[in-house]
């Protein structure tokens, strides 16, 4: 597992603040502005926070674990597997497609594919050790 997908009821007013908490990195549909993409989600956050911070986090912020309609996603990283850099504020568009993808609904979806045929998304998209993408397949000859 990437990380671990915790879902959340934050008040209107606090989703902002989410995106510049110290520690979070906006993925998902808190991303699609940074690679402007066409998806707009007002009041939800989608983003990646280090296990180490998460429950000071929800705490400061009065996220609500249990609530019927979240509005949050944060996906939990252990520290020792933290992938950003320290300045990091924004996921890398693969990452930020496979997120999309994920939300399941069609226009994100659209959204994701769109993102993973700009040229700079397919320059960082993972590879194997001789530079195919994962899933293709080489005609041998």
């Amino acid at each position: 597992m990437r990380a671990e997908p915790r879902r959340y009821y934050a008040h209107p007013s606090v989703v902002g603040m989410l995106a510049a908490a110290e520690g979070v990195v906006r993925s998902g549909v808190s991303a699609a502005s940074h690679y402007q993409l066409d998806l707009v989600a007002v009041d939800e956050f989608e983003g990646y926070v280090r296990s180490s911070v998460v429950s000071d986090l929800v705490d400061r912020l009065a996220l609500d674990r249990y609530a019927e309609r979240p509005n949050v996603v944060l996906r939990v990283v252990e520290d020792e597997f933290w992938p950003f850099g320290s300045d990091e504020e924004v996921a890398p568009a693969p990452v930020v497609a496979v997120d999309l993808l994920e939300a399941g609904d069609s226009r994100s979806r659209l959204a994701a594919t769109r993102l993973l045929g700009r040229p700079q998304a397919k320059a960082l998209a993972p590879t194997d050790i001789y530079g195919r993408s994962p899933g293709r397949k080489e005609s041998a000859g």
